[in-house]
C-alpha cells in the first residue's frame, strides 16, 4: 500500500500508525523519509477519575475526542430500555465522529455488552 500510494504522488501527507519499528521498516524498504514521530506514553494523573474501561474502549476510537463518556452511558441505557438497538445507537454515536475512524460495528458490540 505504501509503495502504491507513493507512486501515485498525490501530493499529500499520510499518517501511518502501527508498531514503531514495523513502521520505520516499511517506510524504509519504500524509500519514505517519516518526518515526525508520536509515541503514546500511557496514561498518567488522576486515572480513578476516568470511565470504566468499557466506556473508554468506545469513547477513545473517534482520536478527538468527540464522542463523550455521557453519551455513551446515555445510549446503553437506551438500549438497556429497548428504545434503540445496539446498532442504531453506534450509528449515534459514530455520527459525533468527524474523522471517521470511528468503528460502529464494534461500538454496536460494546453497547449490547454495557447494556446488559
Amino acid at each position: 500500500m505504501l509503495k502504491d500510494i507513493k507512486e501515485s504522488d498525490l501530493g499529500l501527507s499520510l499518517v501511518v500508525s502501527g508498531i514503531f519499528d514495523c513502521v520505520k521498516g516499511m517506510c524504509q524498504k519504500n524509500g519514505i523519509h517519516r518526518h515526525a514521530a508520536t509515541y503514546s506514553l500511557g496514561i498518567w494523573g488522576k486515572t480513578e477519575k476516568l470511565p470504566p474501561d468499557e466506556v473508554l474502549d468506545v469513547i477513545t476510537m473517534c482520536g478527538h475526542g468527540m464522542v463523550s463518556a455521557g453519551r455513551v452511558n446515555a445510549m446503553a441505557d437506551e438500549v438497556r430500555a429497548g428504545r434503540k438497538s445496539a446498532e442504531d445507537a453506534a450509528k449515534e454515536l459514530a455520527s459525533q465522529c468527524d474523522c471517521g475512524v470511528f468503528n460502529p460495528s464494534r461500538t454496536a458490540k460494546l453497547l449490547a455488552a454495557l447494556a446488559k
